[in-house]
C-alpha cells in the first residue's frame, strides 16, 4: 500500500504488535489543507484482550517495575486482607474519573505511537505525580528517537470523553499549535535524567532544545480523542472531528479520531483489572 500523510507523520498503523492490533481498525482519511485525520473503529470482539492489555500498561505507568518486584516481595509474607490494605494504603492508582480517563488516554496514546514508531519516552511521567487524584502538568505524550535524538519529537495531547462534546477536538489542537507547539516537558525529562545519573542523554537533550528553537529539528503532533460511536456529530467521534478539526498550514498534526462503545465501561473496566492485577499479581 502506498504510503499516506498519516504514515509520514506519526507512523503506519500495520506497525502494531500487540492487542492494539486487533482490537482497532485503521482508515486513514484522504487530508485537505486543514485537517489529517486518522479513523480508529473498534473491533468489539477483541475488546476483553485489550482491557487486559491496557490494564498491565496502567500499572507499568503509575507503578513501575522496581515497586512491582518489591509489591510481589510483600505480597509473598501477608496474607490477603493485609496486603489488599497495603496496597489500598499505598493509593498507586486513581479513583477520580476524571484522571482516569487522562491517564489511561495517554497511556494509549504512548503505547499506540511507540508500538508503530519504535520511539521512546525516557521519562514515565505519571509515576512522578506527587498527587494521583489529579492530573499531573506538563505533555500527555513526549517520544524520542532512540537510534537519533536530534532526529525529531514526536509530541501529543489526548482525551477521552464518553460523546465528543463540541469544544474537546479544539482544546486538542490548541495544545499542540500555535505558541503551545513547543514541547515544554523536555525540560522536566532532562532533569529526572541527570538525577538519575544519565548526564551523557540530558545533555543530549538539552542540546535538542535549542535545535527545536532554532528550528532545525522538526517537531511531529499528534492528537488523541477516543469517544463514542454514533450517527451525529455530538455522537460520534469522527463526525465531530470531520466538523470541528481546523489545523493550521504545515502544521505536521495527525488528528486520531477512536470510536469505541460504551466508553465509560471502557475505562471502568481498565482500572478494575488494573486494581485485580495489584492485588493478585496476574493477569487472570
Amino acid at each position: 500500500m502506498p504510503q499516506t500523510i498519516q504514515d509520514r507523520i506519526i507512523g503506519p498503523h500495520a506497525n502494531l504488535k500487540s492487542a492494539l492490533r486487533d482490537w482497532l481498525l485503521c482508515e486513514d482519511i484522504e487530508p485537505t489543507e486543514t485537517q489529517v485525520i486518522r479513523h480508529l473503529d473498534e473491533s468489539s470482539a477483541h475488546r476483553e484482550a485489550l482491557v487486559k492489555q491496557c490494564a498491565w500498561w496502567v500499572v507499568m505507568s503509575h507503578v513501575g517495575s522496581k515497586n512491582w518486584r518489591r509489591l510481589k516481595k510483600i505480597r509473598q509474607g501477608l496474607p490477603p486482607d493485609k496486603f489488599a490494605k497495603h496496597v489500598q494504603d499505598r493509593h498507586y492508582l486513581p479513583y477520580s474519573d476524571w484522571t482516569r480517563k487522562g491517564n489511561l488516554g495517554e497511556i494509549l496514546l504512548c503505547e499506540y505511537i511507540h508500538e508503530i514508531t519504535h520511539y521512546v519516552q525516557h521519562v514515565a511521567k505519571l509515576r512522578y505525580n506527587p498527587n494521583v487524584e489529579q492530573s499531573m502538568k506538563g505533555d500527555d505524550v513526549l517520544l524520542f528517537n532512540p537510534s537519533n535524538v536530534h532526529s525529531d519529537v514526536i509530541y501529543g495531547e489526548s482525551k477521552i470523553r464518553k460523546t465528543p462534546d463540541k469544544d474537546v477536538v479544539p482544546e486538542i489542537v490548541n495544545n499542540l499549535q500555535g505558541n503551545k507547539k513547543f514541547p515544554t516537558s523536555i525540560n522536566f525529562v532532562i532533569q529526572i535524567l541527570r538525577d538519575r545519573g544519565q548526564d551523557d542523554l540530558a545533555d543530549e537533550l538539552d542540546e535538542l532544545l535549542c535545535e527545536i528553537a532554532d528550528k532545525k529539528v522538526s517537531v511531529r503532533h499528534v492528537g488523541w480523542l477516543m469517544s463514542s460511536k454514533g450517527t451525529t456529530i455530538s455522537s460520534d467521534v469522527l463526525l465531530r472531528t470531520q466538523d470541528a478539526l481546523e489545523l493550521e498550514p504545515d502544521a505536521n498534526l495527525v488528528f486520531v479520531a477512536v470510536g469505541i462503545d460504551n466508553v465509560q465501561q471502557f475505562v471502568d473496566d481498565v482500572y478494575d483489572v488494573a486494581n485485580a492485577i495489584l492485588l493478585t499479581g496476574k493477569i487472570q
